[in-house]
């Protein structure tokens, strides 16, 4: 953080212009607009980092388990996989899919 003191940057967790654009919609949640896009077999990617403290990945991760969608005990029993970075071609993090449903924990990353 002191890198970008020294640039004159200031880091704000949320700031209040993107709330206050959004917060009509605060609380009115988006699974049924999901769960329409997935049984209509539009692929989606659900990402989080591990290291994320506002979004935690165990918490976004049930819910993606827990969508109540056609194939949702077929998701439930995939498995997960290593996944490798394109960028370095290491371990980047972890996936789990089935058809059109991915979701990715990104290590050493986050929000």
């Amino acid at each position: 953080s002191s890198p970008s003191r020294e640039a004159g940057q200031v880091y704000y967790e949320c700031t209040d212009p993107p709330y206050n654009a959004l917060k009509h919609q605060d609380g009115l949640g988006v699974v049924p607009d999901v769960v329409a896009l997935l049984n209509n077999d539009v692929r989606m990617l659900f990402f989080n980092g591990i290291h994320d403290l506002i979004c935690n990945h165990v918490g976004n991760e049930n819910a993606v388990e827990n969508f109540p969608w056609k194939l949702r005990d077929e998701y439930q029993t995939a498995t997960r996989y290593g996944w490798m970075a394109p960028s370095t071609g290491a371990l980047g993090g972890y996936m789990k899919e089935y058809k059109n449903l991915q979701f990715l924990k990104v290590l050493d990353s986050g929000h």
